[in-house]
């Protein structure tokens, strides 16, 4: 809270992950260890994430041959409330996960997931649909 997180009560956020400042966390979430959490993130209430999630809402655009990495960019990643992203996640810059989301370890997330699905892979799609 003292580096610009907003974080909401009954939170927590494990001292090896890395929270940057203006990133937004709801109520009731676990960040579990090792977690990279960028600027422009916003977690919804009641959400878990897995040890070494990546939510990481910069980019570059497409440069020439002679440097690929061109312009920065940034795009806003949103987690709906009570969603669960396992181990090893990584979400694109840009990306909506609705509520009630689950994201299998090792999903790579690179288009919006609509809410109460299972998404599993690289890139991740909705295996299954979940109840609510």
């Amino acid at each position: 809270r003292a580096s610009g997180v907003t974080i909401g009560d009954g939170t927590y956020v494990h001292p090896s992950s890395e929270v940057l400042p203006g990133a937004q966390i709801g109520s009731g979430c676990w960040v579990n260890r090792d977690i990279f959490i960028d600027r422009a993130a916003q977690i919804g209430d009641r959400v878990y994430l897995g040890p070494r999630v990546t939510l990481c809402t910069a980019s570059h655009e497409m440069g020439p041959s002679r440097q690929r990495a061109g312009e920065n960019i940034e795009a806003p990643i949103v987690i709906g409330d009570g969603s669960w992203l396992g181990q090893n996640v990584s979400v694109i810059a840009g990306v909506t996960i609705g509520a009630g989301c689950m994201i299998a370890a090792g999903a790579v997330v690179v288009s919006d997931c609509e809410p109460n699905g299972l998404y599993a892979g690289v890139p991740a799609r909705r295996i299954k649909d979940l109840g609510e």
